[in-house]
């Protein structure tokens, strides 16, 4: 993105942002690699390294075939359900659960759902896209 394509309209015309082509998952390195050319035509290359931030709590990925869970009781829990491409992500989502449970829950971003159960029984989360996942609480 650079001033042109800016939809807020604040970069100047040295100003550009760059964008990954997949979604980072959490708590992972990457090394960022670009090439381009100067104002003289000089080909420069700029490579450098970072991690991206590590929830605090059990992490879990939520895949295809993959999608029953156990968590221990007060524990809090991250499930980052992986997007297809940059267009498969969810608003909002359900979730039913054993009335022998206390719950608290919430949106990390549209990717991720974080949860904290007390007590035990179960859980089921349903995504407005259609993904679903059970969590076992003990």
């Amino acid at each position: 993105m650079n001033r042109e394509t800016d939809p807020n309209a604040i970069f100047n015309e040295n100003q550009f942002a760059l964008f990954p082509l997949k979604r980072l998952e959490w708590g992972k390195k990457y090394t960022a690699k670009v090439a381009y050319f100067d104002e003289n035509g000089t080909l420069l290359h700029k490579a450098w390294s970072f991690q991206t931030k590590t929830l605090p709590g059990l992490n879990f990925t939520v895949r295809n075939g993959k999608n029953h869970f156990s968590i221990p009781s007060g524990s809090s829990a991250f499930f980052y359900l992986p997007p297809k491409d940059c267009n498969d992500f969810f608003k909002s989502y359900s979730y039913r659960y054993s009335d022998t449970l206390k719950l608290e829950e919430h949106m990390v971003d549209n990717n991720t759902i974080m949860l904290k159960a007390k007590g035990t029984g179960s859980i089921g989360i349903f995504t407005e896209n259609g993904k679903e996942f059970t969590v076992n609480v003990y």
